[in-house]
């Protein structure tokens, strides 16, 4: 398929790049697997980055078990 024919569906930009990966073009397809592992590590270092900015906050507005279950329960899950 070609560079510029390549269709992208809707999805999380790690789906998105998963499925350009499917391209001929080698120079393009390494390109994307290396973005891929960039996009992995970004997330996982803003997630352990957030968790550490949680933890803080409780911690600052001495929040109790029952508040920070509740919090917790509220989070939405698999925004990348």
């Amino acid at each position: 398929m070609p560079a510029g024919n390549l269709a992208v569906e809707e999805g999380n930009a790690g789906d998105r790049l998963h499925n350009l990966i499917k391209t001929d073009n080698i120079a393009l397809r390494d390109q994307l697997i290396s973005l891929q592992v960039e996009l992995s590590q970004t997330e996982g270092s803003v997630a352990v980055d957030e968790a550490a900015t949680n933890i803080a906050l409780y911690r600052l507005y001495a929040l109790t078990k029952d508040e920070i279950a509740l919090l917790e329960q509220d989070r939405p899950t698999g925004l990348t």
